[in-house]
């Protein structure tokens, strides 16, 4: 689902609204769990194939909120 450009997801049970982009080699997402009050944006510089920044993001959205690490919903 999404709205106004920005998509919505559930995250282990947590509602994330989020919008990204990328153009060449950098680009910049920008998420937030609006319930929890946190949010996280990452900018990056690097679009290779073994740069995960959905799992990096998860990863900081799992410290944030104390959720268990690992695969999401």
């Amino acid at each position: 689902m999404s709205t106004a450009g920005c998509g919505i997801k559930q995250y282990k049970g947590i509602t994330r609204v989020g919008h990204g982009g990328a153009i060449t080699n950098f680009g910049a997402l920008f998420e937030t769990a609006p319930e929890a009050g946190v949010a996280v944006v990452a900018l990056y510089n690097r679009l290779a194939r073994d740069f995960e920044l959905r799992a990096i993001v998860d990863g900081i959205f799992d410290e944030l909120l104390g959720l268990p690490t690992g695969a999401g919903e």
